[in-house]
């Protein structure tokens, strides 16, 4: 996956940090299952590739006009509300225990974006962290989040 300059490679958490995180993200999975079917359909990658285009490009408006991001914004501002609601607590353990399993590409190889709870790039920016947190969320929790959504919608379907 590639955000701003950078690539960078998505683990997966594993069985323990997926429990420990979902529990921190329980309140806010109803949010988060719009913004990860639009993560799905690649909203936020073509978002990213996008902006990085219209950075480097004189006529950047142009090139976001054609881009449809409603859907991503529509469901992106949920998301946002309820991370907002989360414990600074919380929300810390989730953001880096995501990103203790991403590595960044430095040219020599591969290296831990987050290493016992601390940054280790100075250059990283919320607008890079978050779709390496969404992305490593829909890599180890996509099922579990999916199969939560769909209990819920049958369970509100009027019989």
């Amino acid at each position: 996956m590639t955000v701003g300059q950078h690539s960078y490679a998505i683990g997966k958490l594993d069985v323990f940090s997926q429990a420990h995180v979902s529990r921190r993200i329980a309140p806010v999975i109803p949010t988060i299952a719009p913004l990860l079917t639009e993560v799905a359909k690649g909203g936020i990658q073509e978002m990213v590739d996008k902006l990085e285009l219209a950075s480097k490009d004189e006529n950047g408006g142009a090139v976001l006009a054609d881009v449809d991001l409603s859907g991503l914004a529509k469901a992106a501002l949920p998301f946002a509300d309820a991370l907002a609601g989360m414990s600074d607590e919380n929300a810390d353990y989730v953001l880096k225990k995501c990103l203790s399993v991403v590595k960044r590409d430095t040219g020599g190889g591969l290296a831990n974006v987050c290493s016992n709870g601390s940054l280790m790039f100075d250059d990283l920016e919320l607008g890079e962290i978050l779709p390496l947190v969404i992305a490593v969320l829909r890599t180890s929790l996509g099922n579990f989040i999916r199969g939560l959504v769909t209990k819920a919608t049958i369970e509100n379907q009027p019989t």
